[in-house]
């Protein structure tokens, strides 16, 4: 088509689909045409389509320049912009096959459909272009136009910087808010009137301890959902310490709190330059006038500090002190009025007032007549005014002797007070020392409020043992009854309390409710409480093996690390919930609330002053969950739907190991000397999975004879259980125990499972065996025998092989494990583990069905510890079926690699590739007295088992292991775990400075391709921090890369005359995908003796099929010369299949592949040698390269004659040693020092 055509068509008339359409509500286009336009149309005699041009016009016969003009699009614009008419288009399949269609059609004549002529002049589209491009809108459009362009929301930003030593920053600060209908992009947050530049370079900082305030129109983004704040400074000036973000609507005047609290660096806390912070809404405040009226009596006055919280419709206040009156200078005298301003939560319509004071002062006792409250949060609206009478003594010497009293709110000034009554009867319990002298107080709970705390007394000598008694307390109705609280303080001489239970009634309602409580209230009875929350019970509940109803919560309080932070004051949490509140007792920095039954873990930042003296003097606050700080556990079954609830929420979760909440009942036999002072533990096992081991014990004197003893334990999900292991460390003065039976309630479903035992746990009855495991009897419990296994124990024939350490053993099935058993009483010899020598011991277990693999070891105490273990055969007693677990290895700190437990698989050639290396780096913290002396444990949990407790004794890079600022570096060999799930690190407390400072763990796992990183930054000390020396860490980071694969090396040396070797080995190992780093191959041992069969395990990247071996050594040492026999090396591949358990089929495969010594493969090599690798001994080479016997394609072995080429120039020749490498098609030569000159004794002379 010529240009001229083309033009025509362009200002023809446009088709019909194109023609321009009037806007919404208008029949017709009312439209100024374009000054520029033409002002009639030319009529030609010509077909040509009808031209637009003016009579006058005359056709140009300058050269016309012609554009290309192409329409791009960025690659983040927006779906919609795509999706345009005129957006640009990519050249689809679809569009293709039209192409090809309508071309056929035209070749063979078919008539086709007329395609319109596209003319952007009438696109619609394109009409508000046209418009601004020719000045076609009126000042009404474009005002309009303006409006929208100027609307939106203004938000506010405060951002508060931290008063720390270094807590500013001049990096540039960017924000992004997403909201629930919009989302802000990324803005960067700095002052335009900060003009001059800094030293730095840069334009704003933000100051230490300030708050700025920055101003962002944006359209409305509805509610936040989450705010992310990030600088781009990476030196250690940059850091930035951020308490807390505002974020205020100015259009609706809602605001919003972002908690931070965090150091944003690469050289503080976490190391984080971005943060994601969840928002907490503030909420709206009141101000209240609080006129409060002394009764006329006699000693009516007091100067106690008085407290006030208003409970509403909506919420309720916190406590609020009363301190300036209006009226008076003394508040609180008698038949004064005083008047109070304070300003707190709205609480809605008025329900009730609690007031109270804390009987400080030398006149404390107070006559309250009444209160009255006037609203004047509005004051737009008629003020609101309540009266709370009262007329009551607030005294702890006078009526009943309260000091808090609860008042209802009325609207009318006459109204009398009338006060709800509950009947409170206490059953004190009947065992020895069980009733109490001390002062009981008790708070009862429904689903209207509470009653706050009453002191339970009247004439009666009270809470004697076995006694009942009643108390009548008038109060405010808190409705249908839910939780009482009752606890003592403590005084007297005897103040311990076994309390049985709490019986409440309401007469009003005609209405009981019980409250079984069956525990002590003593500093030295139980776990030490002197308070209890009790939980209404059911109809069912009078049995004594009902388990108490409620849930642990573990709270942890970080109190701050500056002066005089620290208080010796009474400390009290109150715990907010779904419309309910809980108390405890406790003594901030932070508070952490860990509830394991529910599997959430939450922090509440403080960062403030409780002190009347300091800050704005507030010593009661409310604190808000930091979301992005809450860590959830793995959810299942029970914990699902909540976990589900917080994902929805868009929060940014942490999983970790669900607990699950277990009650236990124990109970020792009645007969003589049945009871046991040993510390006694116990370990479930279950359908899911096993616990942990769980001590048993408290401050009462437990598993006494014929006495129940109860616990309430927190352990892994193990389902439905099948077996428990029980037993004790035969530690005390008397630790023999008859244990009778063991009962176990599942705290979720209310299940039951009994565990009979009615056996001795004693080293002098019985059997001598201090550990039982019993089978469970109870719902869908699967019926497993009692077996005995009988263990033969076969000790090397070498040198020092025997042992006087304790050893042990555990041994593990298909039905779990039988644990840490002490082989201790042999049935063949009485010095057991003596050189050459069997040793039997009987087991008894739940049956493990079929046998996987055992772990043994010992403790590494007494003279001559060092132990060489030739194998472990283990059958059923009377059986016929034997398991092999051949070893031949020491078991010694000073042999072969320094272990002294290890893993041991059935019968097989190649022991090392059924282990998985754990590479542990352990770093100890740069702070004083960070290192320690104490015995280092680590325990790691994988998602298919856990390695048991190991020691962290032999460290690779130092001896002194585990000082200030040093990396120690551990090789841990253990069967395959899985995935790392987290890890069990503490240490045993024993040493002059067992207090240790760990800064954070690394566990390279290799065969995986996985570096796990637990960051710490804790103390291990009794005496530091929380006081505790034992952790669980979970990942907080985990980086991956290519896997690697376990190859083992056996060296054979030969067995002839000063065959062995002193020097130091090396090998290479070449296949098809390349080659490994030169291989060490060194451990504790005396290696490469005569007749000596040395195993090594190496992990590196696969290389595939081997092609050869490089082995040689550096000729060090005495006896350097080494004649070497053979060489075999076995791999394990790589999985290469999608399915898992085709992965654990090849692996298996591959592994039998491997044990079987004469089978020669891909998997298994045999190199031969027969030769000196030695500078005086045979063609004197200390590096030989060998072929792999049998197999195919294998390089053969090949002789090169090498000429070396000395120039003719003066001083070229050389004394030095010369090496050469030579690199082909097939790999290399390796590096070999060209020695010995066929030709001249003095090598590389000149023009030699």
């Amino acid at each position: 088509m010529s240009a001229s055509l083309a033009m025509r068509e362009l200002m023809s008339d446009p088709p019909k689909q194109y023609a321009p359409q009037p806007p919404p509500g208008r029949s017709t286009i009312n439209r100024k045409r374009p000054q520029t336009a033409p002002g009639r149309q030319i009529t030609t005699n010509s077909k040509a389509p009808k031209l637009w041009r003016s009579a006058t016009y005359n056709e140009p016969n300058q050269k016309r320049r012609k554009f290309i003009v192409t329409l791009n699009q960025r690659k983040d614009i927006s779906s919609l912009t795509r999706e345009a008419p005129f957006a640009k288009r990519s050249y689809t399949m679809a569009m293709s096959a039209a192409a090809k269609t309508y071309s056929k059609a035209l070749n063979k004549g078919q008539q086709k459909e007329t395609i319109p002529i596209y003319n952007p002049l009438c696109d619609p589209h394109l009409n508000d272009y046209y418009a601004r491009k020719f000045g076609l809108l009126n000042n009404q459009d474009e005002s309009a136009r303006k409006n929208r362009r100027q609307a939106g929301v203004l938000y506010q930003f405060g951002v508060k910087t931290g008063d720390k030593k270094g807590a500013e920053t001049d990096a540039k600060v960017y924000i992004q808010v997403v909201g629930a209908k919009d989302k802000m992009a990324k803005k960067r947050l700095f002052k335009k009137q900060e003009t001059d530049k800094n030293e730095k370079g840069n334009y704003f900082k933000f100051n230490k301890g300030t708050v700025e305030k920055f101003a962002v129109k944006h359209r409305d983004i509805g509610d936040p959902v989450k705010l992310i704040i990030e600088h781009d400074g990476n030196e250690k000036r940059h850091g930035w310490f951020l308490e807390e973000i505002t974020l205020t609507n100015t259009q609706s005047k809602k605001s919003w709190l972002f908690p931070c609290h965090k150091w944003l660096s690469k050289y503080e806390g976490d190391r984080k330059l971005c943060y994601e912070l969840k928002p907490v809404t503030k909420a709206g405040k009141a101000v209240y006038e609080v006129s409060v009226i002394t009764g006329d009596k006699r000693g009516a006055g007091t100067d106690a500090n008085v407290s006030i919280t208003l409970y509403g419709k909506h919420t309720s206040s916190p406590k609020v002190q009363l301190l300036k009156s209006s009226k008076h200078k003394n508040p609180f005298e008698r038949n004064k009025t005083d008047e109070f301003k304070i300003r707190t939560r709205d609480v809605g319509k008025l329900n009730k007032i609690r007031i109270e004071h804390d009987n400080a002062g030398f006149g404390p006792g107070w006559f309250l007549d009444k209160a009255r409250l006037v609203i004047i949060c509005n004051l737009e609206k008629p003020n609101i005014k309540y009266y709370c009478p009262c007329n009551q003594w607030l005294a702890k010497d006078v009526g009943d002797k309260s000091i808090s009293r609860d008042l209802a709110a009325y609207t009318d000034p006459n109204a009398a007070p009338s006060a709800y009554v509950y009947i409170v009867h206490t059953f004190t319990g009947n065992k020895r020392g069980a009733g109490t002298d001390a002062n009981v107080y008790a708070i009862i709970f429904g689903d209207s409020g509470d009653t706050g705390e009453k002191r339970l007394d009247n004439s009666k000598n009270n809470f004697e043992k076995g006694r009942k008694d009643t108390f009548k307390l008038s109060c405010s109705n808190v409705g249908k009854l839910e939780r009482f609280r009752i606890r003592h303080d403590n005084t007297g001489l005897f103040a311990g309390w076994y309390l049985d239970k709490v019986v409440v009634e309401d007469p009003q309602e005609q209405q009981s409710y019980t409250f079984y409580c069956r525990r002590w209230l003593s500093k030295t009875e139980d776990d030490g409480e002197i308070s209890r929350d009790l939980i209404v019970s059911a109809s069912g509940d009078e049995d004594d093996t009902v388990a108490p109803k409620g849930y642990p919560y573990h709270i942890h309080v970080t109190t701050s690390d500056i002066k005089n932070a620290g208080t010796d004051a009474e400390v009290y949490i109150m715990m907010y919930g779904e419309g309910k509140k809980g108390k405890e007792l406790t003594s901030g920095k932070t508070i952490v609330i860990d509830c394991p039954s529910t599997g959430i873990e939450q922090t509440f930042l403080c960062q403030q002053w409780l002190d009347k003296k300091a800050g704005d003097g507030l010593i009661d606050r409310e604190l808000v969950e930091a979301f992005d700080m809450r860590k959830t556990r793995r959810p299942n079954d029970e914990t699902w739907e909540n976990a589900r609830k917080f994902e929805n929420l868009n929060l940014n979760l942490h999983y970790e190991i669900i607990e699950q909440v277990w009650f236990a009942w124990i109970w020792t036999s009645d007969i003589r000397g049945a009871g046991t002072d040993a510390n006694v533990s116990m370990q479930i096992y279950g359908d899911k999975g096993k616990s942990q081991e769980v001590k048993l014990g408290n401050n009462t004197d437990n598993f006494e004879q014929g006495t129940q003893d109860k616990f309430k334990i927190e352990i892994d999900t193990v389902g439905v259980p099948y077996k428990l292991r029980i037993g004790h460390d035969n530690s005390n003065a008397f630790p023999g125990w008859h244990l009778d039976k063991v009962k176990l309630e599942n705290m979720n479903d209310k299940e039951q499972y009994t565990f009979t035992c009615n056996r001795w746990l004693s080293r002098s009855e019985e059997d001598n065996e201090i550990v039982r495991e019993l089978p469970a009897s109870g719902p869908n419990c699967p019926n497993y025998p009692i077996v005995i296994y009988e263990v033969s124990v076969y000790t090397g024939n070498k040198m020092g092989g025997g042992t006087d350490a304790n050893v042990f053993l555990k041994v593990y099935g298909e039905l779990g494990d039988t644990g840490y058993r002490s082989l201790k009483n042999s049935k063949t010899h009485n010095n057991k583990f003596e050189r050459n020598q069997v040793d039997v011991f009987h087991i008894e277990a739940v049956t493990l069905q079929k046998l996987k693999k055992i772990k043994i070891g010992h403790d590494g105490n007494n003279p001559g510890a060092g132990w060489f273990l030739d194998k472990v055969v283990i059958k059923e007693l009377n059986g016929e079926i034997s398991n092999e677990f051949p070893c031949n290895r020491w078991f010694s700190k000073s042999e072969d690699d320094g272990q002294i437990v290890r893993e041991l698989f059935l019968k097989s050639d190649t022991p090392l590739l059924k282990t998985t290396s754990y590479h542990v780096s352990v770093k100890t913290g740069d702070v004083r007295n960070a290192g320690t002396d104490a015995n280092v444990f680590l325990q790691i949990f994988g998602a298919k088992d856990d390695t048991g407790r190991m020691r962290l004794k032999q460290s690779l890079n130092t001896s002194n292991k585990f000082e200030r600022n040093r990396i120690d570096k551990f090789i841990l060999e253990a069967a395959e775990i899985g995935k790392i799930e987290k890890i069990h690190l503490g240490h045993d407390g024993k040493g002059l400075g067992s207090g240790w400072f760990v800064d954070y763990v690394e566990i390279d796992v290799p065969s995986l391709g996985r570096l796990y990183r637990f960051a710490c930054h804790q103390w291990f000390d009794s005496t530091e921090g929380d006081r505790k020396i034992e952790r669980e860490l979970y990942p907080s980071d985990t980086i991956k890369s290519k896997a690697k694969i376990p190859y083992q090396i056996s060296v054979h040396t030969g067995d002839v005359r000063h065959a062995g070797t002193d020097s130091n080995v090396f090998a290479v190992i070449y296949g098809e995908n390349g080659k490994t780093e030169e291989l060490k191959l060194r451990n504790k041992s005396d290696n490469f003796e005569r007749g000596q069969v040395d195993i090594f395990k190496v992990e590196c990247e696969d290389v595939g099929p081997l092609k050869k071996l490089r082995i040689g050594h550096d000729s060090a040492g005495m006896g350097s010369a080494w004649f070497l026999d053979k060489v075999y090396v076995r791999r394990l591949p790589p999985k290469s299949s999608k399915k898992e358990k085709e992965d654990e089929k090849e692996s298996e495969e591959a592994s039998k592949d491997a044990d079987n010594m004469e089978k020669l493969d891909e998997n298994n090599y045999l190199f031969v040698a027969n030769r000196w690798l030695s500078k005086e001994e045979g063609d004197r080479q200390t590096v030989i390269e060998l072929s792999p016997i049998g197999v195919e394609g294998a390089l053969a072995e090949t002789t090169y004659k090498i000429r070396v080429l000395t120039g003719n120039k003066f001083g070229c020749g050389t004394n030095a040693n010369v090496f050469l490498n030579m690199h082909g098609e097939e790999g290399d030569s390796g590096e070999r020092q060209l020695k010995k000159s066929e030709t001249h004794t003095n090598k590389f002379e000149r023009n030699q």
